[in-house]
């Protein structure tokens, strides 16, 4: 059956995922990609040197309002982080990245109910569910910030930008949300961008870290890092 009949939700990367050899399977309406052939030798490739995931399944819904700290449900995103903060959430986190803007991610695809809260319905929070119109990618590993350094001009210093934090920046041309959010004790830094610009940045960032050995690694392996 053509590809265009595929109920299957695919993430913006799904062509240079297959080109590299993805072994997919679907995980909550979504072709991701387990692993490349080997996902514990993908796993040791990140835990010492650098590896780059592609997470565009996570779910993302953008909130925009003047109080976004009475708006936005307490249940979901617990405290509202400040300003190039960010906090976790139960099913993920939450960026805020202005005083009116904010960013949640979803691992499981969807919120477990709407994230807004039942404050006054003064028409300023406005809600927006951005799934598929952003690619997501990690970048993870001790090598991580060298390979983000040959690509952007943002202060990559830990006092600068340590975990629980982020920052719209330009990376290789295009804007980007870089967030750095560490998971089992590595630097790990998710990369938002608009769909469109996902194929290119993820090209990007592999020759970037070409020569640190960056290779792409599945799910399988970025999952162990919460182990």
């Amino acid at each position: 059956m053509p590809d265009a009949w595929n109920p299957l939700r695919r993430s913006p990367l799904h062509a240079r995922l297959r080109e590299a050899g993805a072994v997919f399977e679907t995980e909550s309406g979504w072709a991701r990609a387990r692993h490349f052939g080997d996902p514990e030798a993908e796993f040791r490739a990140g835990s010492t040197g650098v590896a780059l995931s592609d997470l565009s399944g996570t779910g993302k819904w953008q909130a925009k309002g003047r109080h976004l700290e009475r708006d936005l449900d307490p249940g979901v995103s617990g405290e509202v982080p400040a300003p190039g903060r960010v906090a976790g959430t139960r099913t993920g986190c939450l960026c805020r990245i202005t005083p009116g803007e904010a960013l949640f991610l979803f691992q499981d695809g969807r919120p477990e109910h709407h994230p807004g809260s039942g404050g006054e319905d003064d028409g300023c929070l406005h809600l927006l569910e951005r799934t598929d119109g952003l690619a997501l990618m990690a970048l993870w590993g001790p090598e991580s910030r060298r390979v983000l350094a040959r690509l952007t001009t943002l202060d990559l210093r830990e006092a600068a930008r340590p975990h629980g934090t982020c920052a719209a920046a330009p990376m290789a041309g295009v804007r980007v949300l870089l967030v750095r959010w560490d998971r089992g004790g590595l630097p790990n830094y998710p990369i938002l961008v608009s769909a469109e610009y996902g194929a290119y940045l993820w090209d990007m960032v592999l020759d970037a870290g070409r020569e640190y050995g960056l290779r792409p690694c599945g799910l399988d392996a970025w999952k162990r890092l919460e182990e």
